[in-house]
């Protein structure tokens, strides 16, 4: 019981702090050391919590993350620490939404190239779409699951033109080849 209300107790400061950072611009907030959290909570909270905090400074540290969307990573980070403190499984379940959630956007990232990321589409969905998870988030995994929806059907999309695109470079090159055969 004890375990339980100071869970309940971290997870309320962690969505008052999560509220707070909504009302802002995502660029203007400055991190939230969560080390201090880990002496309150009990090990196995800690245990679960702190490798998911560790995995966002290095996520930001990331020179292959374009810089525009740091700020929505960012501003991913304590719902997702309240998800993990919740639902210690969210590491370790490869379908827990959050997961889910996170390793969408992070395939997402993972095509920009940095300079073509100010006004691309893909910034443009996960900086909206990480507001409202940073936004809606308290205590129901659907938001997760809504956000992770949205981060693979637009993977599912850009696949497909992917796949569209080469096939039309495939007919093209090989329409190409037919006429320099032809000479």
């Amino acid at each position: 019981a004890l375990r339980q209300a100071i869970v309940e107790q971290v997870t309320n400061w962690l969505t008052g702090r999560q509220l707070e950072a909504a009302r802002r611009p995502a660029e203007s907030g400055a991190k939230l050391d969560l080390g201090e959290l880990f002496r309150l909570l009990p090990a196995s909270s800690s245990a679960a919590l702190e490798p998911i905090d560790q995995t966002f400074d290095a996520l930001l540290r990331d020179r292959e993350i374009c810089a525009l969307a740091k700020s929505s990573l960012e501003r991913l980070r304590l719902p997702v620490c309240k998800a993990v403190l919740m639902d210690e499984k969210v590491l370790s379940d490869p379908l827990h939404p959050a997961r889910r959630m996170l390793a969408s956007v992070l395939r997402l990232l993972r095509g920009l190239k940095e300079g073509e990321e100010g006004g691309h589409p893909v910034v443009k969905v996960i900086d909206v779409t990480a507001y409202q998870v940073q936004k809606n988030f308290d205590k129901d995994m659907a938001v997760f699951e809504n956000a992770a929806r949205q981060f693979e059907e637009l993977e599912a999309l850009r696949e497909a033109n992917a796949i569209s695109r080469a096939a039309q470079l495939t007919e093209m090159a090989e329409r190409e080849a037919r006429r320099e055969q032809a000479r």
